[in-house]
């Protein structure tokens, strides 16, 4: 590896540590509002279709961001080699994606949210 010091992968894996940390989090506080919503009498049919949907596209979302973190903590830390940029490439179009998707996840939430 060209110019890498010994411990080049420590802020890829701080950071996708921390966004695996908020994906849970994030996960653990959906699941907490859901199951409020349950048991909420007051919810019509139309309400809770909502709900469950934009509890779907919720944890969808933290998921994502899970897997993102996951896969940023572990990009420095495989023993990629430099004759290998295919598998380089194809691996950083694939958190591309999954980013991009993510970002399209948000926008759908934020435009349901103001429909609503």
């Amino acid at each position: 590896m060209i110019g890498l010091g010994p411990f080049h992968w420590v802020p890829a894996a701080v950071f996708g540590g921390g966004l695996l940390l908020v994906g849970i989090l994030m996960m653990r506080s959906h699941r907490a509002t859901w199951a409020r919503q349950q048991v909420d009498s007051g919810l019509t049919q139309w309400d809770r279709q909502r709900l469950r949907s934009r509890y779907r596209r919720r944890m969808q979302m933290s998921g994502m961001i899970c897997v993102l973190g996951v896969m940023l903590g572990v990009v420095d830390v495989m023993p990629w080699q430099q004759d290998d940029l295919a598998l380089i490439t194809a691996y950083l179009i694939v958190v591309i994606c999954l980013g991009a998707w993510l970002l399209l996840l948000g926008i759908g939430d934020l435009i349901s949210v103001r429909m609503d």
